[in-house]
């Protein structure tokens, strides 16, 4: 499970592992169960055909649990950005599409909302702030939404005994903190709870791959065909990759993330280490693979912290950057709410 403290003043992210003899498949299975029993509202998966929903919808189905699934589209004029996607969503298996215009015009990035959340409270692209907009068509008091998630760790090298964690908005997808806050239940399936996110860490795979390996490419295919063969798994491309409506950025081309251009400036000018973006700030609390592994093994927590008082802060940096975001009221978000009973 991972669990998230933030204020504008800095973050601090805990990771527990427990250790466990169940493979992933396993542990996919119970978890999904868990879920089932810890709540009585209609559960809820956004389809977005990708590997992530697509292990998700399976197991649920296998289970015989009842859900209704989303899937969101999302376009410039008549051009289908995630048309990649998609192609590999059966239509027999969405419940509901979303349709969300992405233009710059449009309903999504021109609502008070989108300006309250992704614009001042936690600054992003604006393309990660879509999924949250499920929020318009679902209703907290009733749906509890399951996503794909992650594993806590971004990438690693078994021969050279290092590890890399993601920063904090990866590590809490924006999406679910988004969905947070509209007061929705939901859970990040791969690390809903300490047990699936321990048995994600298959090291009988992680042994055989060398060089720098990703979590997200290519373990996670490799992982996903080896506990569940039966069915194709999509590598989605990085959304950071497809082409999204927005003004030219100062090299002319169309950029992904248009209204970030001046908060990526600011952070250059303001200092690279010293800025405090949730999206671009990490989080290192381990460098060694052994230490990592002796720690999840003996179920000790990872947490690491990045707290503003570290750092000498220029009045520029606090104007432009540190205390725009957020407030200093420390606001919590695990990656499941309820808490799982896998402990």
């Amino acid at each position: 499970m991972l669990e998230a403290w933030l204020n504008n003043q800095g973050f601090k992210l805990k990771i527990t592992y427990r250790k466990t003899n169940l493979t992933f498949r396993e542990a996919a299975y119970e978890t999904m169960k868990d879920i089932r029993a810890r709540t009585n509202k209609n559960l809820v998966i956004p389809l977005s055909g990708g590997a992530d929903s697509t292990i998700v919808y399976r197991v649920a189905k296998d289970l015989g649990i009842e859900f209704k699934t989303v899937h969101q589209r999302y376009w410039d004029g008549d051009r289908l950005i995630n048309e990649y996607e998609n192609k590999f969503v059966d239509p027999d298996t969405v419940d509901v599409y979303q349709d969300i215009d992405c233009s710059p015009q449009g309903e999504f990035r021109t609502s008070q909302w989108f300006k309250e959340m992704w614009e001042d409270w936690w600054p992003s692209p604006y393309w990660c702030g879509l999924y949250s907009w499920i929020k318009d068509i679902l209703d907290p008091n009733n749906d509890f939404i399951i996503a794909g998630g992650h594993s806590g760790v971004k990438e690693w090298n078994y021969q050279d005994n290092l590890i890399w964690f993601n920063n904090v908005g990866t590590l809490m997808p924006v999406g679910q903190v988004g969905i947070t806050k509209e007061g929705f239940e939901s859970s990040g399936f791969l690390m809903d709870n300490p047990i699936i996110l321990y048995a994600a860490l298959d090291r009988s795979i992680m042994k055989t791959m060398s060089g720098n390996i990703k979590f997200e490419h290519p373990f996670k295919k490799t992982l996903f065909e080896h506990h569940f063969p039966e069915f194709d798994h999509l590598t989605k491309i990085e959304p950071s990759r497809w082409s999204w409506p927005g003004p030219p950025n100062k090299g002319g081309q169309r950029s992904s993330h248009p209204q970030m251009f001046d908060w990526f400036k600011d952070r250059s000018e303001y200092g690279e280490i010293r800025g405090y973006i949730p999206d671009h700030t990490e989080f290192n609390p381990i460098e060694k693979l052994d230490l990592f592994f002796d720690c999840i093994d003996k179920n000790v927590p990872i947490s690491g912290e990045w707290q503003e008082w570290n750092w000498d802060l220029s009045d520029y940096g606090k104007e432009k950057l540190q205390y725009k975001i957020f407030t200093d009221k420390t606001e919590y978000f695990p990656s499941a709410t309820p808490r799982s009973r896998l402990w």
